[in-house]
Protein backbone atom coordinates (compact mmCIF):
# COMPACT_ATOMS: atom_id res chain seq x y z
CA UNK A 1 0.00 0.00 0.00
CA UNK A 2 1.43 3.27 -1.03
CA UNK A 3 1.87 5.46 1.82
CA UNK A 4 -0.65 8.47 0.11
CA UNK A 5 -3.10 5.24 0.20
CA UNK A 6 -2.14 4.59 3.89
CA UNK A 7 -2.65 8.05 4.56
CA UNK A 8 -6.18 8.54 2.84
CA UNK A 9 -7.26 5.15 4.53
CA UNK A 10 -5.53 6.50 8.33
CA UNK A 11 -7.54 9.91 7.43
CA UNK A 12 -10.93 7.65 6.80
CA UNK A 13 -10.63 5.62 9.94
CA UNK A 14 -10.37 8.61 11.88
CA UNK A 15 -12.94 11.05 10.13
CA UNK A 16 -15.82 8.10 10.89
CA UNK A 17 -14.37 7.72 14.51
CA UNK A 18 -14.54 11.91 14.94
CA UNK A 19 -17.78 11.84 13.39
CA UNK A 20 -19.26 9.75 15.94
CA UNK A 21 -17.28 11.28 19.11
CA UNK A 22 -18.37 14.50 17.50
CA UNK A 23 -22.19 13.76 17.69
CA UNK A 24 -21.92 12.68 21.57
CA UNK A 25 -19.51 15.10 22.57
CA UNK A 26 -20.12 18.62 20.51
CA UNK A 27 -22.81 21.19 20.38
CA UNK A 28 -24.79 21.35 17.43
CA UNK A 29 -24.64 24.12 14.90
CA UNK A 30 -28.28 26.28 15.04
CA UNK A 31 -29.08 27.06 11.54
CA UNK A 32 -32.60 29.25 12.46
CA UNK A 33 -36.10 27.40 12.70
CA UNK A 34 -35.31 25.06 15.15
CA UNK A 35 -32.75 23.14 12.65
CA UNK A 36 -29.60 22.34 13.90
CA UNK A 37 -26.13 20.86 12.17
CA UNK A 38 -25.29 17.66 14.54
CA UNK A 39 -21.29 18.27 15.19
CA UNK A 40 -20.28 15.05 13.30
CA UNK A 41 -22.13 16.14 10.04
CA UNK A 42 -18.28 17.97 9.37
CA UNK A 43 -16.84 14.71 9.30
CA UNK A 44 -19.27 12.69 7.93
CA UNK A 45 -18.70 15.00 4.68
CA UNK A 46 -15.79 14.42 4.23
CA UNK A 47 -15.63 10.83 4.91
CA UNK A 48 -18.17 9.94 1.84
CA UNK A 49 -15.45 11.85 -0.16
CA UNK A 50 -12.48 10.06 0.93
CA UNK A 51 -13.98 6.80 0.75
CA UNK A 52 -14.38 7.72 -3.05
CA UNK A 53 -10.80 8.63 -3.56
CA UNK A 54 -9.87 5.48 -1.63
CA UNK A 55 -12.57 3.13 -3.74
CA UNK A 56 -9.91 4.15 -6.50
CA UNK A 57 -6.55 3.01 -4.98
CA UNK A 58 -8.13 -0.25 -3.39
CA UNK A 59 -11.51 -1.17 -5.24
CA UNK A 60 -14.68 -1.96 -3.74
CA UNK A 61 -14.22 -4.59 -0.91
CA UNK A 62 -11.13 -3.30 0.84
CA UNK A 63 -12.65 0.01 1.01
CA UNK A 64 -15.65 -1.49 2.64
CA UNK A 65 -13.49 -3.26 4.74
CA UNK A 66 -11.96 0.44 6.60
CA UNK A 67 -16.26 1.09 7.23
CA UNK A 68 -16.07 -1.50 9.61
CA UNK A 69 -12.61 -0.82 11.07
CA UNK A 70 -13.56 2.65 11.69
CA UNK A 71 -17.09 1.59 12.92
CA UNK A 72 -15.72 -0.43 15.31
CA UNK A 73 -13.33 2.12 16.57
CA UNK A 74 -15.77 4.56 17.02
CA UNK A 75 -18.25 2.42 19.25
CA UNK A 76 -16.42 3.25 22.64
CA UNK A 77 -16.15 6.98 22.22
CA UNK A 78 -19.39 7.83 21.55
CA UNK A 79 -22.59 6.82 23.13
CA UNK A 80 -24.35 3.30 22.46
CA UNK A 81 -27.11 4.91 20.50
CA UNK A 82 -25.40 7.12 18.61
CA UNK A 83 -22.78 4.20 17.89
CA UNK A 84 -25.44 1.94 17.02
CA UNK A 85 -26.90 4.16 14.79
CA UNK A 86 -23.70 5.42 12.92
CA UNK A 87 -23.10 1.74 12.16
CA UNK A 88 -26.37 1.36 10.26
CA UNK A 89 -25.73 4.52 8.28
CA UNK A 90 -22.28 3.65 7.59
CA UNK A 91 -23.49 0.40 6.07
CA UNK A 92 -26.56 1.94 4.20
CA UNK A 93 -24.93 4.93 3.03
CA UNK A 94 -21.06 3.87 2.28
CA UNK A 95 -20.89 0.39 1.72
CA UNK A 96 -24.18 0.32 -0.35
CA UNK A 97 -25.25 3.51 -1.48
CA UNK A 98 -21.89 5.48 -2.08
CA UNK A 99 -19.99 3.02 -2.72
CA UNK A 100 -22.35 1.45 -5.29
CA UNK A 101 -23.35 4.81 -7.26
CA UNK A 102 -19.36 5.87 -7.44
CA UNK A 103 -18.72 3.04 -9.09
CA UNK A 104 -21.59 3.45 -11.45
CA UNK A 105 -20.52 6.99 -11.95
CA UNK A 106 -16.88 6.92 -12.04
CA UNK A 107 -17.31 4.39 -15.28
CA UNK A 108 -19.54 6.61 -17.26
CA UNK A 109 -17.75 9.98 -16.43
CA UNK A 110 -14.15 8.60 -16.18
CA UNK A 111 -12.53 12.33 -16.48
CA UNK A 112 -14.82 13.94 -14.56
CA UNK A 113 -13.88 12.79 -11.33
CA UNK A 114 -15.86 15.24 -8.97
CA UNK A 115 -19.56 14.01 -10.79
CA UNK A 116 -18.95 11.08 -9.42
CA UNK A 117 -17.99 12.46 -5.93
CA UNK A 118 -20.69 15.10 -6.17
CA UNK A 119 -23.57 12.34 -7.64
CA UNK A 120 -21.91 9.33 -4.81
CA UNK A 121 -22.48 11.36 -1.69
CA UNK A 122 -25.50 13.30 -2.86
CA UNK A 123 -26.79 9.48 -2.60
CA UNK A 124 -24.74 9.06 0.74
CA UNK A 125 -25.55 11.85 2.39
CA UNK A 126 -29.54 11.16 2.20
CA UNK A 127 -29.21 7.47 2.99
CA UNK A 128 -26.55 8.22 5.74
CA UNK A 129 -28.50 11.24 7.53
CA UNK A 130 -32.10 9.04 7.27
CA UNK A 131 -30.71 5.55 8.67
CA UNK A 132 -29.05 7.78 11.14
CA UNK A 133 -31.51 9.81 12.57
CA UNK A 134 -34.02 6.72 12.78
CA UNK A 135 -31.53 4.43 14.75
CA UNK A 136 -30.29 7.84 16.43
CA UNK A 137 -33.59 9.13 17.83
CA UNK A 138 -33.39 8.48 21.24
CA UNK A 139 -29.65 9.71 22.15
CA UNK A 140 -30.57 12.99 20.16
CA UNK A 141 -33.05 13.84 22.02
CA UNK A 142 -31.31 12.87 25.10
CA UNK A 143 -28.56 15.65 23.79
CA UNK A 144 -31.84 18.02 23.47
CA UNK A 145 -31.94 17.82 19.97
CA UNK A 146 -35.71 17.18 17.87
CA UNK A 147 -34.14 14.49 15.10
CA UNK A 148 -36.94 15.93 12.21
CA UNK A 149 -34.78 19.08 12.45
CA UNK A 150 -31.33 17.43 13.05
CA UNK A 151 -32.09 15.41 10.17
CA UNK A 152 -32.50 18.67 8.04
CA UNK A 153 -29.42 19.97 9.27
CA UNK A 154 -27.39 16.87 8.50
CA UNK A 155 -28.46 17.11 4.65
CA UNK A 156 -27.68 20.61 4.35
CA UNK A 157 -24.31 20.46 6.38
CA UNK A 158 -23.03 16.80 4.05
CA UNK A 159 -24.46 19.25 1.02
CA UNK A 160 -22.58 22.28 1.25
CA UNK A 161 -19.25 19.83 2.30
CA UNK A 162 -19.36 17.83 -0.71
CA UNK A 163 -20.13 20.94 -3.05
CA UNK A 164 -17.14 22.76 -1.82
CA UNK A 165 -14.94 19.64 -1.66
CA UNK A 166 -16.47 18.78 -5.48
CA UNK A 167 -15.40 21.96 -6.42
CA UNK A 168 -11.98 21.44 -5.42
CA UNK A 169 -11.19 18.28 -6.89
CA UNK A 170 -13.11 19.62 -10.45
CA UNK A 171 -9.98 22.55 -10.20
CA UNK A 172 -7.43 20.12 -9.15
CA UNK A 173 -8.32 17.22 -11.60
CA UNK A 174 -8.38 20.16 -14.14
CA UNK A 175 -4.58 20.45 -13.39
CA UNK A 176 -3.12 16.59 -13.10
CA UNK A 177 -4.14 13.47 -15.01
CA UNK A 178 -7.01 11.38 -14.21
CA UNK A 179 -6.84 8.93 -11.42
CA UNK A 180 -8.23 5.73 -12.68
CA UNK A 181 -10.80 3.65 -11.06
CA UNK A 182 -9.73 0.18 -9.76
CA UNK A 183 -10.08 -2.51 -11.55
CA UNK A 184 -11.76 -4.26 -8.37
CA UNK A 185 -14.85 -1.79 -8.71
CA UNK A 186 -18.57 -3.50 -7.90
CA UNK A 187 -20.46 -3.55 -11.06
Amino acid sequence: MRTKTATLATAYIATIVAANWAVTHITALPLGYGVVIPAGVWFVAITLTIRDQLHDRLGYWLTGGLVVVGALLSWPLSSPGVARAAVFAFIASQLLVDQSLYAWLRKRFPDARWVAIAGSNGGGIIADSIVFIYFAQEALRQFGLDPSKALVGQIIGKLAVTLVVAYIIKRRDARRPALQPATAVAA
